[in-house]
């Protein structure tokens, strides 16, 4: 995030970060107590729950941020930059098959 990449990391380390991208949950968040792990955490909702777990940003319908979109007529002040509401249900599916796909790449790193 800003960094420089190390060429130092592990597939350990790259797995978490996977998770932590998507979960938006940090593997040292203090809702990993009691031998709640963040893997565990994953693993549990995948596959059928990964939209549960995943960050919620994720899962919003961004309208276009360049104001291209002639949808809502031109006026960006009008027009609502998300909406918290699913995609079109095709679109829902195919974005929660890539959550659990890039999910199960992170546990599998661990």
């Amino acid at each position: 995030m800003g960094g420089q990449v190390s060429i130092l990391g592990t597939i350990y380390s790259y797995g978490i970060f996977l998770l932590e991208m998507f979960t938006r949950k940090r593997a040292t968040d203090d809702m990993f107590t009691d031998g709640l792990s963040i893997h565990q955490f994953t693993n549990a909702a995948l596959p059928d729950h990964a939209s549960d777990v995943a960050d919620p940003s994720l899962l919003l319908e961004r309208d276009d941020a360049e104001g291209n979109d002639d949808r809502h007529g031109g006026d960006m002040q009008e027009r609502p930059s998300t909406r918290n509401r699913y995609r079109h249900p095709v679109q829902k599916r195919r974005l929660e098959k890539c959550l659990v796909s890039v999910m199960k790449i992170g546990l599998s790193c661990l």
